[in-house]
């Protein structure tokens, strides 16, 4: 019966131990992540704990403040990370209290409930998946958007290919109550391939960038009105778009009614399109090729300027 008292001594300071070291570690790469960040002549700073004994190691970092030297920041009263021990590479991140991105005058602010993310990623730090995901969720700047049920799930397919998938119930242009009921109000379903692997230097560093865009579906619907995307495109080094897509849209002048455009801008759009609209015998659905070739972009018969 000693022996037994005694090895279950062992084991829980030995693991006492361990998840004392863990934590300490992950402090000191917390704090040597703001010594590189002000090194770079970041401003960066916040107030760093880590709790969770015996299971968890959960870091909470408040008022959290990043600037960089281009003038881009981020402020947060809370951001947690929250782990299991035995689950090093998974992580889920969240935002109690929202936060304010801003960029020079612009000013973005992120307010919602129970927004999270879910982050799998290997031992050199490459992502794996990413899932964020909301109860609510609204972003206001100059505009404002609000979303009912947000998900965002980008997940490692190939070395540098990811599928993307976003969806979304309802959505409103102004932080308002939006309808449930308004669903597949947002819905992207798609294939990037980029330059650079996701980890988490590359949202301080230089973002990895897309090279093709395999789009298999893209929809907003919104009470009678359906639009939809899909295509393919490839991005040069300079970010010019080349490829096609192919845009369809139902009781597209309800849409043409709501977006609230200039008489002569609307009218222009009304007729020209009408007319291609009743090429396929359905005047209420339009399908028109949208190219992107030598930097222009054309909608159908319609030039749209640079691509």
């Amino acid at each position: 019966m000693k022996r037994l008292i005694v090895v279950i001594l062992a084991a829980a300071l030995g693991w006492s131990a361990l998840w004392a070291y863990e934590a300490y570690s992950l402090r000191a790469t917390v704090n040597d992540w703001f010594d590189a960040r002000r090194a770079e002549g970041w401003d960066a700073t916040a107030d760093i704990k880590v709790r969770g004994f015996p299971s968890r190691l959960d870091l909470t970092l408040s008022d959290l403040a990043l600037s960089d030297p281009q003038g881009r920041s981020l402020r947060a009263p809370v951001l947690q990370s929250l782990g299991l021990t035995w689950k090093p590479g998974h992580h889920i991140l969240t935002l109690p209290h929202g936060a304010t991105l801003s960029e020079g005058r612009d000013t973005l602010d992120i307010s919602g409930d129970r927004m999270r993310a879910s982050l799998t990623q290997t031992a050199e730090g490459q992502w794996l998946r990413l899932i964020v995901e909301a109860e609510t969720l609204t972003l206001a700047g100059g505009q404002s958007l609000s979303l009912a049920q947000p998900i965002f799930d980008l997940q490692l397919v190939e070395e540098l290919t990811y599928r993307v998938t976003l969806t979304a119930q309802a959505l409103a242009t102004r932080p308002a109550p939006v309808r449930p009921d308004q669903a597949r109000a947002v819905e992207v379903l798609s294939t990037i391939t980029f330059d650079a692997p996701w980890t988490m230097d590359s949202l301080v560093t230089q973002r990895p960038q897309p090279t093709r865009i395999d789009l298999d579906h893209a929809s907003y619907t919104v009470e009678d009105i359906d639009v939809a995307l899909a295509g393919k495109l490839d991005i040069s080094p300079s970010g010019t778009p080349s490829g096609g897509l192919t845009l369809r849209a139902e009781n597209w002048q309800a849409a043409l009614d709501r977006a609230e455009l200039p008489d002569g801008l609307a009218d222009l759009l009304r007729t020209t399109l009408g007319m291609a609209a009743s090429l396929s015998g359905r005047p209420d659905t339009l399908d028109l090729p949208l190219g992107f070739r030598n930097g222009r972009t054309n909608l159908g018969p319609l030039p749209l300027g640079l691509g």
